[in-house]
C-alpha cells in the first residue's frame, strides 16, 4: 500500500482503509503488509521529517523493468521531462539506486509492516 506520509492526501486515505483489512485476526491469509514508496509522493511531505519511510525490503524488478516502463507510458500524463520526479530519468535512476542497494541491475524497495515466516 502507499506510505502512510506522502504528501498525497489520497495515498493517506487508501492506506487507512488498506490498513483496517489487514488485521491479522480477521484475515490471518494476509502473511505480509508493506509500504510502497511512490517517486514525487513518499519524500516530498516536509511535515513529517521524522517519519520517513524505512525501506527494508528490495525486489529485483530486473527482468520486468522494461515492462515496468511500457505501463508507466500508458499514464503520459503523469510525466513530464527531468528533472522532474515522474520523468523516465528518474524513474530509471531510482529503479537502478535500489538496484544497487541489493545486488540487483534494477529494483523496487519497500518497508515491511508485518511478515509472517511459516
Amino acid at each position: 500500500m502507499p506510505y502512510i506520509n506522502d504528501v498525497h492526501t489520497d495515498h493517506y486515505f487508501v492506506t487507512k482503509a488498506v490498513l483496517s483489512c489487514c488485521k491479522w485476526f480477521r484475515y490471518p491469509s494476509i502473511r505480509n503488509v508493506l509500504y510502497y514508496e511512490t517517486i514525487s509522493e513518499t519524500d516530498f511531505n516536509i511535515n513529517t521529517a521524522d517519519k520517513k519511510i524505512n525501506l527494508n525490503v528490495y525486489v529485483d524488478i530486473s527482468k520486468y523493468y522494461d515492462k515496468k516502463i511500457e505501463a508507466i507510458k500508458i499514464y503520459s500524463s503523469e510525466l513530464s521531462d527531468f528533472p522532474f520526479p515522474r520523468s523516465l530519468k528518474s524513474i530509471d535512476a531510482l529503479a537502478s539506486l535500489r538496484g544497487s542497494q541489493c545486488g540487483a541491475e534494477k529494483a523496487e524497495a519497500f518497508e515491511l509492516l508485518r511478515g509472517v515466516i511459516c
